[in-house]
């Protein structure tokens, strides 16, 4: 393999390793996300249940 060939298949190996990385992250703020609606829910539940009106 010439050098140049070498270079180009370490440069895929390293763009596979950021793509993975990517896939990691979007699936960790999917769950963030997640829990984020379930957090303003739970607010939602206790604010109307005090009677409450939240800040503006």
């Amino acid at each position: 393999m010439i050098v140049e060939d070498k270079i180009v298949v370490e440069k895929l190996q390293q763009v596979e390793v950021a793509n993975k990385q990517v896939m990691d992250l979007t699936k960790r703020l999917a769950a963030l996300n997640e829990e984020v609606v379930a957090l303003k829910n739970r607010m939602s539940t206790l604010v109307s249940s005090q009677h409450v009106k939240p800040a503006e």
